[in-house]
């Protein structure tokens, strides 16, 4: 309730820039909502600076995102324009059985330095740092193996993981 009421004093001037500390932290997820609602509603009439770490939050309202490290600015961009920039060939397949994603997971055309490989039962996690092999690639390697797997799904970064990536 307080950091409602601190919002609602600061906006009840209609300001044109409001600066805004970790104001969902500590809220329940209703509390979190109204806030972020509160947040939203003011587009286009205040400028909101919004610090936080969840990053769910600044995924749900924020119009340009910038990642501090240290002082400096290591991130900077609307959402779309950042995946953009950082965006890898990262790659989700899940096979029938245990067996296949490890036989899949060992072919020699993906045992490159510059490419990452993330193996849980049957789920393999697949990122790709350059541009040597892609979707279709994967998919005719597939086809090659004669594996057809139950799911095979290109993944965007997440904001999370471009914050990780970014301020290791």
């Amino acid at each position: 309730m307080k950091q409602r009421l601190g919002i609602a004093q600061a906006l009840i001037n209609q300001p044109r820039l409001l600066i805004c500390d970790e104001p969902t932290s500590a809220l329940d997820p209703i509390g979190r909502k109204q806030v972020l609602d509160i947040l939203s509603a003011i587009r286009g009439q205040t400028t909101v600076v919004f610090s936080t770490h969840i990053l769910s939050d600044v995924e749900r309202i924020c119009d340009h995102i910038a990642v501090l490290e240290r002082g400096k600015l290591v991130l900077s961009g609307t959402l779309d324009e950042i995946q953009k920039q950082h965006r890898r060939n990262s790659f989700s397949i899940r096979f029938a059985t245990d067996h296949e994603a490890l036989e899949f997971s060992l072919s020699e055309e993906l045992n490159r330095p510059t490419i990452e490989l993330s193996l849980n039962g049957k789920v393999l996690t697949i990122v790709i740092a350059d541009n040597s092999i892609g979707g279709q690639g994967i998919i005719d390697l597939l086809s090659k193996k004669r594996l057809a797997p139950e799911r095979f799904e290109a993944m965007e970064p997440t904001l999370e993981s471009l914050f990780t990536e970014v301020v290791r």
